[in-house]
C-alpha cells in the first residue's frame, strides 16, 4: 500500500494538524515502512477498564508493535503546560500501552514542525531492530518444528526395528491364516495366488501400502522375512500403526497454531492443544477464551472467543476437561492487543479430537 492511498483511506481518522503533519513530514517519508501495517487511532483499554486511542500504531507479527503519540506541551491553550491531573493521566495511558506489549514512541508537535528527520530515525531504528527479533522468533519456531519432526521420525524407525526383531522369531509359514482387517479383501485373494507362485514379499509390499508410512518404513526388511507368525503380525500392526488405521484424521490441511501470522484477515483452518479455557461470566459479554498454543499473558498464542450469546450451543463440549487435546476451528483470523483471535459463533467452527 502506498503513503498516498493510506491517506486517503485513513485522514478523516487523524484528529489534529499535528497529526496530518506528522503523516506528512514524517510516516510518508519512512522507506522501510510497510503502510499495510500502520493504523490510525488504535483502540486499547487501559487498566481502569477505560476505551482509550493510539494516534499510530506499527503492528506486524509478534515482535513488531510501535504505538505512536503525538502531544503537545499544552492540552487546554493555557500556556501552562499539563495539571497534576494530566500528567498522572499521560502516565497512566503510556504505562497502560507498555504493559500490553507496544513499544511507545512519543513524539512533541515542534519536533514534527521543526525535526522531523529525527523522528523519522526513531522510528526507523525501533523497527529494523524490531524486525530483527521477529525474524530470530520465526527461526527459532522452524528450528523447534524441524526437531519435533526428526524426533518423531526416530521414534517411528526405532518402533519399526523393533517389531522387524520379532519378526524373525516366529518361523511357522503353515500358521498363516489371515492378515490384518485393514488389508482390502481384494489383497487377500492377490494374496492367495501370489503364495502359489511364491512372491509373498511382492504381494506384502502391495498391501502394507495400504496401512500407513511407518509399515512403508519396514518393506525393505520385511521382504526378507518369510516365516513369522500371522495371528501376532495383527495384533502388533493394530498395536504400533493404530493412529494411521483407525484414528479420524479431523483437521486434514490445517495450519499449525504458529503459523498462522501470514493469513490475518483470512477464512481459515487451525490445529493445536488446548492449553486453559477462561469463562468470565462476571464482565460484559459473558466470554470464553479457549487459548490454543500458549496462554496468556504471553502474546505468542491462538485465542478462540465465544461470546456469552453463543456458549449454550457449545455446551457440554466445552465444559470438559480439555486441556492438552487438539482444537481444530474454522474462522476468519482477527489480531487483538497483540494476539491473534478467531470468534466462534456455531458449533460447526470448532472440533476437539
Amino acid at each position: 500500500m502506498t503513503p498516498q492511498l493510506w491517506y486517503q483511506k485513513n485522514s478523516d481518522l487523524l484528529d489534529s494538524q499535528f497529526e496530518h503533519l506528522f503523516f506528512d513530514n514524517v510516516l510518508s517519508n519512512i522507506a522501510e515502512l510497510n503502510f499495510s501495517y500502520l493504523q490510525a487511532q488504535t483502540g486499547f483499554i487501559d487498566d481502569d477498564g477505560k476505551q482509550r486511542y493510539c494516534d499510530f500504531t506499527i503492528a506486524e507479527g509478534q515482535e513488531v508493535r510501535i504505538a505512536i503519540e503525538v502531544d503537545g506541551y499544552d492540552k487546554r491553550g493555557t500556556g501552562g503546560g499539563m495539571t497534576h491531573a494530566e500528567f498522572v493521566d499521560w502516565q497512566r495511558r503510556q504505562t497502560a500501552l507498555t504493559s500490553q506489549g507496544w513499544h511507545v514512541l512519543r513524539f512533541a508537535n515542534r519536533d514534527v514542525v521543526n525535526e522531523p528527520l529525527r523522528c523519522c530515525k526513531n522510528i526507523s531504528a525501533l523497527l529494523t531492530k524490531l524486525r530483527q527479533k521477529e525474524a530470530g522468533r520465526s527461526e527459532a519456531r522452524i528450528l523447534l518444528k524441524a526437531h519435533a519432526l526428526q524426533e518423531k521420525y526416530k521414534a517411528s524407525v526405532l518402533l519399526t526395528e523393533k517389531n522387524i526383531n520379532q519378526y524373525s522369531t516366529f518361523s511357522n509359514e503353515q500358521k498363516i491364516g489371515s492378515l490384518p482387517s485393514a488389508l482390502a479383501q481384494k489383497d487377500i485373494a492377490r494374496y492367495s495366488k501370489l503364495k502359489d507362485e511364491k512372491k509373498i514379499d511382492y504381494f506384502f509390499i502391495r498391501a502394507l501400502k495400504k496401512i500407513g508410512l511407518p509399515i512403508i518404513l519396514a518393506i525393505g526388511f520385511l521382504t526378507c522375512v518369510y516365516f513369522f507368525n500371522p495371528l501376532w503380525l495383527q495384533t502388533q500392526l493394530q498395536l504400533a500403526f493404530s493412529y494411521f488405521v483407525t484414528s479420524p484424521q479431523i483437521c486434514t490441511d490445517a495450519v499449525h497454531w504458529s503459523e498462522v501470522m501470514g493469513h490475518l484477515g483470512q477464512t481459515i483452518k487451525v490445529e493445536g492443544p488446548i492449553t486453559r479455557i477462561n469463562y468470565r461470566p462476571d464482565i460484559t459479554g459473558k466470554p470464553t477464551w479457549i487459548e490454543v498454543g500458549s496462554v496468556f499473558p504471553d502474546p505468542d498464542r491462538l485465542t478462540l472467543l465465544i461470546w456469552g450469546d453463543n456458549r449454550s450451543q457449545f455446551e457440554p463440549k466445552i465444559t470438559l476437561n480439555l486441556l492438552g487435546n487438539i482444537a481444530c476451528v474454522t474462522g476468519e483470523l482477527s489480531e487483538y492487543q497483540g494476539s491473534f483471535q478467531i470468534q466462534l459463533q456455531d458449533p460447526e467452527q470448532l472440533t476437539i479430537n
